[in-house]
């Protein structure tokens, strides 16, 4: 008896008797597979659902039974270190018996009793875990947590490494470590965090659970763009993202080697697993193991073998591999006890560049459906700065209260401000009793001490000198010691200086009154406000031309969420023979300090090619944020085949500005072929529709009106009302209305932001003083709060009427999120004012 080719049903033969067993059998395999064809075509079965990113799952494996879109659902998340930044400990703290240096805190090396402490930090009845890492013990008698003082028991640790501790006070009181008096030693310290938690976690969470899901951060931090990576297959190691002649060390450092050998970047991982590297090709293979944060655990290694297999440990996350380039083809790592046979990586990463916070019940969403990335914001956030109409409120025995207007319908005491140096401001409760406190009303209050901002105990500042302090500058009495140590009380010269990079000290000491930003850096970044909204916003977020979208194969995949990686586009900047990208100084700095850069990859004619390998990275101080930049020749930069290409930069925020944050959420994917056809239906039409709004995201509802597409592109600022400007000062002009903004430009501050998918702009602007015929007038455009090639400055001398002055800019490179601002000077020796009459306007006009 024969069969058929497909499904082996009986096919009786001529002579053959009629088989009833036959019949049955036959019937029974058409009824399952047109059962099956009905399964996977006809129905319409749920989503498959997994969790993302709880402490325990931030790297999980699934089989899909098809490919499919990877639909998600992300909380935003607001982990707040109630100390502050861990570099301000001798700021922060009330008492630190010690010094800091190097990133650690080492309580004082006597027999006296050492100790820091946070006066009533901790409010009894609520819930908080602490922890630190404790680098150093040399005191027999170990370090103490204090929690008597809360009316509990205290805890000691005498041995170094990570430590933690939940606990209830039932007294409201300070926070508390101490070395045991009469016992000579030293202890260092780094890293200190106190957070509150929730009641489920107390109750639920071991204090090892706690030190899993929450690592340390400086300050006050929200999520920063979500980072779904998808392996599709079992290969996690990809071997085209690579960098040649760099080999892991011992210390889990990349150092330069011969080109024969090549290292990967970093691969999620799970803990407590076992994974195999194998190659067709025996070689070196070395294996670096690293946590959340990417610091280096362990390498493992073998000198030569095809097979290896290793165990990553109970907190490592992340994992780098180093072998021979001639591995390379066939280098393959799994997971497993089992060498399987290779498959090249398929793979996708997604980062979606915004913000997700948190504040109390408050929560961010990031909704992912069919190629549409949508955020329902319940969360904002303001930077408390100079551009915001600041006033004196009260005088008090060694601070102030200022304020400015609640224009963001403050409610419910849900809001967090941060300060200058990373600390967290106490809500008012009855009375006005000390700095660093803030309460709102009609206005939003802020306390401020005078030792912050130097102004003296009687001393009233003027609205711009309040400004001069959010902007990062502090004024002192230059006659008095012009190390900007006496604060100014009203006699003497008025001075003012920011905090320097490498300690904090003043320095920069001007007595002209600032009108720019002070330099962001580890002493100083602006305050910070954090506040729920009354009715949540939802936004469309549009994510880089250059990322994937999040997509499942058939099979095995390895599903990472982590966060703080960016996709940035940059314009390489050309010194001295190089074109340089995140040199300080340069026009090229990224928007954030980089940990890591990552990958450089060049776009042209709509081909991507990784570029990574031919520029040079130099981990020294003069890159922005002094960790890394990097460069590559001239001649190489201008070669035919990149004339008109774009290039984009993939790296790692520095941890003083972000620590990965854990979030929760959901994922869904397709259980059968019809489900998946109509997600990538839709996925493809809703990407359709986003291609048409970002050619030409205004001239659809222009049309009408402008068929042939010459109306304005852009966006065109005024005053209505004139604007004082002091004697030699040089403030940015604060816009208060727009007359034309069809690309969302302009937020009601100073600046013209340029929009995602802009490449090209041209800024235009028109400048009347009131009349008067002493000194000159300037006008200035700066980017991104620096001077840049291609700017206009313009300075005329006083007319006996009014001056105006105008100027236009050439088309200027720019890339989504840069902004503008317009300055103006003046010597008249008084204040005079940009009048608010038509002719003065700032414009930015779309070109690319």
């Amino acid at each position: 008896m024969e069969t058929t080719q497909n499904y082996n049903l009986k096919k009786p033969g001529q002579e053959d008797f009629y088989n009833v067993d036959d019949f049955n059998y036959n019937s029974d395999v058409v009824d399952a597979e047109l059962k099956k064809l009905e399964t996977e075509v006809v129905e319409r079965p749920g989503p498959a659902t997994i969790i993302l990113n709880t402490y325990d799952k931030r790297v999980q494996s699934i089989m899909a039974k098809v490919a499919s879109c990877l639909n998600f659902e992300l909380n935003g998340n607001m982990v707040v270190n109630l100390l502050g930044k861990s570099l301000n400990l001798s700021i922060n703290f009330e008492r630190a018996d010690g010094t800091f240096s190097g990133g650690e805190f080492s309580f004082s090396d006597n027999t006296l009793f050492r100790a820091i402490d946070k006066n009533n930090i901790c409010v009894a009845d609520k819930y908080y875990f602490t922890r630190f890492n404790l680098s150093n013990i040399t005191n027999a008698g170990g370090l103490f947590l204090n929690l008597s003082l809360l009316g509990l028991a205290n805890v000691s640790f005498s041995t170094t490494g990570l430590h933690g501790s939940k606990f209830k006070p039932t007294i409201t009181e300070k926070l508390r470590l101490y070395l045991q008096a009469g016992s000579s030693g030293i202890a260092k310290i780094k890293e200190l965090m106190l957070i509150e938690i929730t009641a489920d976690e107390y109750n639920n969470m071991t204090v090892d659970q706690l030190l899993e899901k929450y690592h340390y951060v400086n300050s006050a931090q929200p999520t920063l763009n979500p980072v779904i990576d998808i392996v599709q297959g079992k290969n996690l190691f990809d071997k085209s993202n690579i960098l040649r002649g760099k080999q892991l060390n011992t210390a889990g450092a990349l150092i330069d080697v011969a080109e024969d050998f090549t290292s990967s970047d970093y691969i999620p991982v799970k803990p407590n697993t076992t994974y195999t590297l194998s190659s067709s090709i025996a070689g070196v293979m070395r294996f670096g193991q690293y946590d959340d944060n990417k610091n280096w655990i362990v390498r493992n290694a073998t000198s030569s073998a095809s097979v290896y297999q290793f165990t990553t440990g109970p907190t490592t996350k992340h994992a780098k591999i180093s072998a021979n380039l001639t591995m390379l083809e066939s280098l393959q790592l799994e997971e497993g006890t089992v060498a399987t046979t290779y498959e090249p990586f398929r793979g996708t990463k997604t980062i979606v560049p915004t913000m997700l916070g948190k504040i109390g019940s408050y929560v961010d969403k990031l909704k992912y459906e069919n190629g549409v990335f949508k955020k329902i914001k319940k969360v904002e956030k303001l930077i408390l700065d100079g551009s915001l109409t600041w006033s004196f409120s009260a005088d008090y025995a060694g601070f102030k209260r200022v304020s400015i207007p609640n224009t963001f319908n403050l409610f419910d005491n849900n809001l967090l401000i941060t300060k200058y140096n990373g600390a967290i401001l106490l809500g008012f409760t009855s009375t006005w009793d000390k700095a660093d406190m803030h309460g709102y009303g009609s206005y939003l209050n802020i306390t401020v001490a005078d030792t912050d901002t130097g102004w003296g105990e009687s001393y009233t500042p003027t609205a711009d000198e309040i400004k001069a302090f959010f902007m990062g500058w502090k004024m002192y009495d230059s006659a008095a010691n012009p190390n900007g140590t006496v604060p100014y009380n009203g006699t003497g010269t008025k001075a003012w200086a920011y905090r320097r990079e490498s300690d904090g000290a003043l320095t920069g000491g001007t007595t002209t009154l600032p009108t720019t930003q002070a330099p962001i850096n580890n002493y100083w970044q602006p305050y910070t406000l954090y506040y729920a909204l009354a009715q949540p916003v939802e936004e469309i977020i549009n994510i880089p031309s250059i990322c994937e979208l999040p997509t499942l194969s058939e099979g095995i995949n390895t599903i990472a969420v982590s966060s703080g990686l960016v996709y940035e586009r940059v314009n390489p900047a050309l010194n001295s023979g190089y074109y340089h990208i995140n040199y300080a100084g340069l026009s090229s700095q990224l928007k954030n300090k980089p940990k890591n850069i990552l990958k450089v990859i060049r776009v042209k004619d709509g081909v991507m090619t990784d570029d990574t390998q031919n520029w040079i990275f130099l981990y020294v101080s003069t890159a922005y944020g002094g960790v890394v930049r990097c460069y590559i020749t001239q001649t190489t930069y201008d070669s035919l085949d990149r004339v008109g290409a774009e290039y984009w930069v993939l790296y790692e925020v520095l941890p003083e500005e972000y620590n990965a944050q854990l979030f929760d959420g959901t994922g869904t994917h397709a259980e059968n072929l019809r489900t998946a056809h109509e997600m990538a239906q839709e996925t493809v039409k809703n990407l359709q529709k986003q291609a048409v709004r970002q050619i030409d995201y205004h001239s659809i509802s222009q049309k009408k009106d402008d068929p042939h597409g010459l109306a304005f592109k852009g966006a065109r600022v005024r005053l209505t009302a004139n604007q004082s400007i002091a004697n030699a000062g040089t403030p940015a002009i604060s816009w208060n209305a727009s007359d034309i903004d069809n690309i969302g430009a302009w937020n009601g501050s100073t600046r013209l932001t340029v929009p995602t998918g802009v490449s090209k702009v041209r800024l235009l602007a028109n400048v009347v003083f009131e009349a008067n015929a002493n000194g000159y007038r300037g006008l200035l455009l700066r980017k991104n709060a620096n001077d840049f090639n291609g700017r206009f400055s313009v300075r005329l001398p006083a007319n006996t009427s009014t001056t105006e002055l105008n100027a236009i800019s050439p088309v200027l490179d720019v890339v989504g999120g840069d902004y503008f601002e317009l300055f103006v000077t003046q010597n008249s020796g008084s204040a005079i004012s940009v009048t608010s009459n038509s002719a003065t306007w700032f414009a930015m006009e779309v070109i690319e």
